[in-house]
């Protein structure tokens, strides 16, 4: 109820509702906010309101089921009568029965029970009516003739809103969607909902805030010791830690392999379908300074390299996704790199030069040969997107007059298009 309010006041206004609450429950919430005032300087009314907050969010991690409990068999045998074929209270008694039964040889075995399961373990019963769908092979009703073509409606369609989900922090990244689940990293969590009800499956603790990586119906992130462990999309099980190291933010997956970094341990990698590691350490065990890119075989990384106590150099590796083997390496010498994308033929870079200018360097995808570099005249203001042959990057600055411009680059170096707007 804490959670499904959105404020203070509706909370409040929500327990004042008649038959909102048992007595029992409203103990608990009574007793809570006692240790709340004890733990807070703040007065009673104040104290009231963070128990709100702590109240709306409280999560379930975790539920266990010890058996049946059947004390408050009258209550839920009048909510269990929407549920049967004849709306009775003798069906809705012997659903409530057979559940109970049911909850008895679940709870043993720690069985994960979910709605599909239940449904099924529950079908033929004459006290259980599921909902019904209508059939696919059902005839069509007969269409009236039409004496003349309708016109066009004029009313515009609406969207219509099917589920939205109440997430914590308020900086919360975009939605990923894999085999029917929607999974978003909300700061140091990541919640996994049904892509079709919008019911909550689960919520892990786990990551820094970064992007999740999933791959073969699970999500992976590191456990507090930098281990790498899989969450199953559907229950949110967590399995048993992987051989090998990762660090959040520092991941990719293509093609079914998941390319990991941890500082201790290098770049490795990890296929998922056979949960073998391919290979570890590649290229000596550099730190990873950013998530490496997989693209047409090869996995690209950005590596720090040490060549002087006071200087510490920025080197970009190309390795063999399936072997690890080094294909080649280019270090960026005394400049910065500030961004950097692959494409089908050209690996692209923007450097911060020790001069404070800025450029975009073009690598070759398979050889590591500088092909072009080109001097930007503002920040780029991010990576540089791939099309085809092109390469495209919006540029930014500050102060009055500045455009912003996003050329479109060919293979040779060569702007083929420009387009200005108004900066600021």
């Amino acid at each position: 109820m804490a959670s499904a309010a959105g404020s203070w006041t509706e909370f409040q206004d929500r327990l004042r509702r008649p038959g909102s609450l048992q007595a029992a429950v409203r103990n608990r919430l009574t007793q809570m906010e006692a240790i709340v005032a004890s733990l807070t300087p703040e007065p009673p009314a104040q104290a009231a309101r963070e128990t709100w907050r702590l109240l709306s969010a409280v999560r379930l991690t975790e539920m266990r089921l010890e058996g049946a409990n059947c004390t408050d068999r009258t209550y839920s045998v009048e909510r269990l009568r929407a549920v049967t074929p004849q709306r009775s209270n003798n069906a809705a008694n012997a659903l409530f029965a057979h559940l109970a039964e049911q909850v008895g040889a679940y709870a043993p075995g720690g069985a994960v029970v979910d709605l599909s399961r239940l449904h099924a373990d529950l079908q033929g019963l004459d006290c259980f009516a599921p909902a019904r769908l209508p059939s696919p092979t059902a005839a069509a009703p007969a269409r009236p003739t039409a004496t003349r073509t309708p016109r066009p409606s004029r009313r515009r369609a609406r969207a219509r809103l099917r589920w939205k989900a109440r997430l914590l922090s308020g900086a919360a990244q975009q939605p990923q969607v894999h085999d029917g689940t929607v999974v978003v990293v909300d700061d140091c969590w990541t919640l996994a909902f049904d892509a079709d009800s919008g019911d909550q499956r689960w919520g892990k603790k786990a990551g820094g805030g970064h992007r999740a990586v999933v791959a073969g119906g699970a999500c992976f992130a590191p456990d507090p010791l930098g281990h790498a462990r899989a969450w199953d999309l559907r229950t949110g099980q967590r399995s048993a830690p992987l051989r090998l190291r990762m660090q959040d933010g520092l991941a990719a997956v293509s093609d079914g392999v998941l390319f990991v970094a941890h500082p201790t341990t290098g770049l490795s990698a990890y296929d998922v379908a056979s949960k073998a590691v391919l290979w570890s350490g590649a290229g000596d065990r550099l730190p990873v300074a950013a998530a490496p890119y997989a693209h047409g075989g090869t996995v690209f990384a950005l590596l720090r390299a040490s060549s002087a106590p006071a200087c510490e150099q920025q080197v970009l590796a190309a390795f063999e996704a399936r072997s690890g083997r080094t294909v080649w390496c280019w270090s960026s010498g005394s400049c910065a790199i500030a961004h950097w994308s692959a494409g089908d033929q050209v690996l692209t870079t923007v450097l911060d030069t020790p001069d404070h200018k800025r450029e975009i360097v073009a690598l070759d995808r398979i050889s590591g040969e500088l092909l072009w570099r080109h001097e930007l005249a503002g920040e780029a203001a991010a990576a540089p997107v791939h099309t085809g042959t092109a390469v495209h990057l919006t540029t930014r600055c500050t102060g009055l007059g500045c455009t912003g411009r996003t050329p479109a680059v060919g293979r040779s170096g060569r702007p083929t298009h420009q387009y200005g707007s108004p900066g600021h």
